[in-house]
């Protein structure tokens, strides 16, 4: 049996930088909504910082889950999520730079929709020491695409919601083995490619509608 995880995800701690961002998207909200929807592992990936993790902790112990630190960090060649990360790795690092400075930490880079323009990370594939690509994105920007190109890169793919509300948890998700017990785990089965995707994306229309009614309701 897999266990399901949802590997990005923003709380309300993205707020300084998003304006699309559901206001009961609190930590504990975030842990409770994973429980509810069978998801066994999560990762809070909020825009450079790392503000809401002994939050994630501390409600992952409580509802039985397990959390792995992370990030969504801004480099000059597009965003990455820094997953195992203590410490906040600056903002507009190259992105190699960025992905040693998570290394140095234990942590796994992936380069987040590559594709996303502007700020997909589509120097991940060639000439980087990024650990994984997000082959699936729940808005399907660009997914077809990565996973082509990803058949020259060979880079483990995760899934991500990039979750903004809370209806939008675990929408697509990556399984980890069973036998995953810790973040450390977690992150070695990322960088040994023993995981999978699932899930159903919404796609980048029905998404963009959201907000457009979201923008029209404040």
């Amino acid at each position: 049996m897999s266990l399901k995880a949802e590997l990005h995800q923003h709380s309300r701690y993205s707020q300084h930088t998003d304006r699309f961002l559901g206001l009961d998207t609190s930590i504990e909200n975030i842990a409770k909504t994973c429980k509810q929807k069978g998801i066994s592992i999560f990762s809070v990936t909020d825009h450079d910082t790392i503000d809401g993790h002994e939050e994630g902790k501390y409600y992952a112990k409580k509802y039985g889950l397990l959390f792995v630190p992370g990030a969504e960090v801004s480099t000059r060649q597009g965003h990455v999520l820094a997953l195992g990360i203590r410490k906040l790795i600056p903002k507009h690092l190259t992105l190699n730079e960025a992905a040693d400075a998570v290394h140095e930490q234990g942590g796994v880079v992936v380069a987040a929709h590559p594709f996303q323009i502007p700020y997909g990370c589509l120097w991940g594939f060639v000439g980087s020491r990024i650990d994984a690509i997000e082959g699936q994105h729940a808005y399907a920007i660009g997914n077809s695409l990565t996973n082509w190109v990803n058949r020259f890169a060979r880079k483990p793919v995760i899934a991500g919601s990039d979750a903004h509300y809370l209806d939008e948890i675990g929408l697509v998700y990556t399984l980890f083995p069973d036998t995953v017990k810790n973040a450390a785990m977690a992150l070695s089965a990322i960088r040994e490619n023993r995981i999978m995707i699932g899930g159903t994306n919404i796609g980048i229309l029905r998404a963009a509608a959201r907000r457009l009614r979201e923008i029209q309701s404040k």
